[in-house]
């Protein structure tokens, strides 16, 4: 019988075979229009937009999204990536809300493109997936800025992890695997909501069904009440 130790070995194996499978998917920014919410999605590192494809098809069978994804390569940092994704987000038509959700490094692009004074006013909020708000001890594996924006301690993630107005005119949902090992544990921010995900691993959060079902929840009712604020 196995011990306890190897399942989430085992679990988090299969997620990232199952991740190898989608990286050589949407390499070209990817773009969905539809009549529901719309969702701009950014992966993590040594990834590609293709890791979102359960998710996207969830988005779009339950919620009729409108999805906009890319693909960026390892070594530039939360600086230049928030550029990217600031150019993708006007990509946007119309004037539904826009709600972010990105994976590990994407999560922290995403805080600091919202903290800006220049995030779309149509940003209502941001959902996190294993975003190394601590930073991450294997920081050297990654090449170029990326590598030192999540080392732990970086005056980075202090910009992003603190409570402030700045970091708080968005609302945040942070989601974090139980058995996470790539990334430093508790990786909480000050501010907003957050919720500890149970048996799954740094690639894995982006399989999860109960993960999935969260976010597509999540999304629906933020836009819901969006609209209900903003009236007819």
């Amino acid at each position: 019988m196995m011990g306890r130790g190897i399942l989430p070995v085992l679990r988090e194996a299969a997620a990232m075979a199952r991740q190898a499978g989608y990286l050589s998917f949407d390499l070209a920014p990817q773009f969905r229009s539809g009549r529901g919410p719309s969702v701009v999605l950014l992966h993590g590192l040594y990834a590609s937009a293709g890791v979102w494809r359960p998710l996207r098809r969830r988005l779009e069978s339950e919620l009729d999204a409108t999805i906009l994804s890319f693909s960026y390569p390892p070594g530039p940092g939360v600086v230049e990536l928030a550029q990217q994704l600031k150019e993708h987000v006007a990509r946007v038509q119309g004037q539904r809300p826009i709600h972010l959700v990105g994976h590990s490094l994407g999560g922290l692009v995403m805080r600091y493109y919202a903290r800006r004074d220049e995030c779309d006013p149509r940003v209502v909020q941001t959902i996190s997936l294993a975003a190394p708000f601590l930073g991450s001890k294997r920081n050297f594996l990654v090449p170029g800025r990326a590598g030192q924006d999540i080392t732990p301690g970086s005056r980075m993630l202090a910009e992003l992890r603190t409570a402030s107005p700045e970091n708080e005119r968005i609302p945040h949902l942070a989601l974090v695997a139980q058995d996470d090992e790539m990334i430093e544990k508790g990786a909480y921010p000050d501010f907003g909501r957050h919720a500890l995900v149970p048996r799954v691993g740094h690639n894995g959060i982006l399989f999860d069904e109960n993960v999935l079902t969260m976010l597509v929840d999540t999304i629906r009712r933020a836009d819901e009440a969006s609209k209900s604020s903003t009236g007819p």
